[in-house]
This record gives C-alpha cells, structure tokens and sequence, in this order.
C-alpha cells in the first residue's frame, strides 16, 4: 500500500485503523528508498520511485533522530537508547546494540552515522560509540562529558548530536561536557573544548560552528578547537542547531526569525521573518536553504 492509500484509508497522518502513527525521526533517503521513524516505535522504508511502502519493521521504542542509511544497511537508534540494523533491501533485521539510558536524560536522540564500515552516534552516557556495521560488536567508545554536581538534573550528560565524519576524525558534542574531534580508527580524543549543547554542529571553510544550551552561537578552527568568535545576541530565543550557507552561520528561533552570522567573525549580518517557530534546523542543498516552521510551512531561501 503506498502512502496516498493509507492516508486515504485513515484518520492521521500516515496511520493505518486510524491510530496517529506522529512520525518523529527522518525523513532520510538515497537514490532507492526514504526511510523515517514514528513516535509509536514503527521504521518504514519507502519506495523513492512511486511512494509504495517497500517494508516496515517494529522497534519498540519512539524515533526522535533521523535514520542512517550505507552499505546496504538501516541504522536506527531509539530513545531507549537501543540501535537496530536493518537490511535495506527487505526489512530483515541483522543486529541490535543495547546502549545504557539515565532515568533522566534530555528527550532526544544522536542520529546515527556510517562511515568506513562503522555505524557511529551518541549515548545518554555522554559517550560516542562505533560498532561494526557487520555484526554490531563494539569498535570503540569516546567519552565526551563525565557527570558532575549533587542533582540527576545537573548530571545529564546526554550526547544527542549527529556526529559529523570528515577525514580520519568524527566530531561530536555533549550537554554538559565537550565538543570534541575523536580520531575514527582508534577512538582516541585528539582535542576536546568546554561546550555544552544538545544540539548538531555545523562544519564548513575550516571552523566547525555550535549553538549551546544558552543560546550562544561559536566558531571554532577546526584544527585545534581554538575558539574564534562567540555571538551571545540571541539569548533566550530557543535557536535552532547552525546550519553554513552562503558565507554564513543561520539560525531560527522560537519567534519566526532566521539570523544570519557573518562566517569570519560571527557578526548579525541580517535577519529574515519567516512567521513561525523554526524548531529544526534549515536543509542546505546547493545554493538553496529550505526551512519548516511549526505551522508546517516550507520555505526555499536563496541569497
């Protein structure tokens, strides 16, 4: 059945017997199949080429991050913090990895990663982790933040950021620890600086750019991790993860606005009205931005 049938069939979005399936985690795609998660622990992988549903598996948990699809496989990882790999051809499910998950952490899951035979995310235990993509043994693990003070709350240490590959080193941030550049092979820290952010980190002309739990925006080098610039204009505006386009670092907020930050130095260089909460962070692709708003409104932005 494909998706036009079962919206037809069914009182919510994409639900069968009338029960709102929320989709939460995707939508993720290649060149043969979309893949996305539901709140009701429900992985569909559907037809790129007309939208039939190619196969569905149950995994038991919500799916708040975006799936991983490489080398033939579905990764996905679940709020309970169990990850699943799937054949992407049928649906069969090759391995599941059971990561440890706090009785309190931060609602919200790292997207997974593939990348040179691995599938890499991060846990609620402030580590970044790599299994086989084979069988699922553990490579390796990072840890990214340790916790700290006398409360539960001020001991989360959730890494819920989509690790970023570029070379032989994976960069990843945890809530309450580090943004750090892990070496891909060994899983050794090469250098770690003090951030604190639930949120992605953006990478682009040398500096990876971060948004913290205060709402500041940063840019770093990318070799070191030195610092170079902080914007603390937004504070108290709920942004979204950083995104790099056309020169600069965007970002939306709660009130309907993306800002614009001069890439060289993190400056405001203009702000756009978009009209509605812009709680996920904009698509690049090319030389076009695309946002969604929470009124479920989507917008192509070119400079």
């Amino acid at each position: 059945m494909d998706l036009r049938s079962q919206l037809n069939q069914s009182t919510g979005w994409f639900a069968r017997g009338g029960d709102d399936l929320r989709i939460s985690g995707g939508l993720t795609s290649n060149a043969r199949h979309v893949v996305l998660g539901t709140e009701r622990g429900l992985v569909f992988a559907l037809n790129v080429a007309d939208g039939s549903t190619a196969w569905s598996a149950a995994v038991g948990g919500e799916v708040l991050s975006d799936p991983a699809i490489g080398e033939g496989k579905v990764i996905v990882k679940t709020a309970a913090g169990t990850i699943y790999a799937f054949d992407e051809n049928n649906g069969t499910q090759l391995w599941r990895v059971v990561t440890e998950v706090p009785a309190l952490s931060i609602r919200g899951t790292s997207a997974p990663v593939i990348a040179n035979g691995g599938a890499l995310f991060g846990t609620a235990t402030g580590k970044l982790t790599v299994v086989v993509l084979e069988n699922g043994l553990q490579a390796w693990e990072a840890r990214l933040a340790i916790p700290k003070g006398a409360t539960e709350l001020q001991r989360i240490i959730d890494s819920d950021s989509k690790p970023v590959v570029l070379g032989n080193l994976a960069y990843s941030v945890a809530f309450n620890g580090q943004l750090s550049a892990v070496e891909l092979s060994t899983g050794r820290v090469v250098w770690a600086r003090e951030y604190s952010s639930f949120q992605n980190i953006a990478i682009a002309s040398g500096r990876i750019f971060v948004s913290d739990y205060n709402d500041s925006v940063f840019g770093l080098e990318l070799n070191g991790g030195i610092e170079q610039w902080a914007n603390n204009d937004l504070t108290g505006r709920k942004i979204s993860a950083p995104v790099a386009f056309a020169g600069y670092v965007v970002v939306g907020d709660e009130y309907g606005y993306l800002h614009f930050m001069n890439m060289a130095n993190g400056t405001m260089a203009a702000r756009l009205d978009v009209d509605s909460d812009v709680y996920a962070a904009p698509v690049v692709v090319g030389d076009t931005m695309y946002v969604q708003t929470r009124d479920g409104t989507l917008l192509a932005v070119r400079m």
